[in-house]
């Protein structure tokens, strides 16, 4: 599956991608219509596709997409105009302010509240991997104008610049 050299990503042709981020082991695309492409390996969920639409290899147990596939589910009639990818996890961010997470959340970076720490399957709404887009409610109540991740962690910034104050909040249950 490497690639030693550029090559021209055909599926994307005619796409009018407007930006692209990469993150551990995959990556994900946003085109001029604000509809939004993954590929790459995705057995923490980060593609934000279901796993029928994923190849696994029985052999590697490995879960991927070498094709650039539209996501769909939360995000239809949605307008993404942001986009974020962390090592095993994706952020958008649609015209609306609103944001959806996916993707590993073992270190509470999609911000649902659910981190390796205080899982607990009974009752929580989410895994630690969290397969398609959700809307990330504890920040519905902001006007978050940006998005950023690193390799397990998000950080969101309000049309007032801050940050730091509101991921204190955000994180804590």
């Amino acid at each position: 599956m490497s690639q030693m050299s550029p090559k021209v990503i055909v599926a994307l042709n005619g796409a009018n991608i407007v930006n692209v981020v990469c993150g551990g082991l995959h990556t994900l695309a946003i085109n001029k219509q604000g509809h939004l492409y993954s590929w790459g390996r995705g057995e923490g969920g980060q593609l934000g596709l279901p796993l029928n639409q994923i190849t696994h290899d029985k052999k590697t147990h490995e879960y991927y997409l070498t094709t650039p596939t539209r996501i769909r589910g939360a995000l239809d009639g949605q307008i993404v105009v942001k986009i974020a990818a962390g090592d095993a996890h994706s952020l958008a961010l649609t015209q609306n302010s609103e944001v959806y997470g996916w993707g590993y959340t073992n270190s509470g970076q999609l911000g649902l509240g659910v981190s390796q720490d205080n899982f607990d399957p009974s009752s929580s709404k989410y895994g630690l991997q969290v397969m398609e887009p959700v809307l990330i409610d504890k920040l519905k109540s902001l006007k978050i104008v940006d998005i950023f991740a690193g390799s397990m962690y998000s950080l969101f910034m309000t049309d007032k610049k801050e940050v730091t104050k509101h991921l204190i909040r955000l994180f804590e249950s």
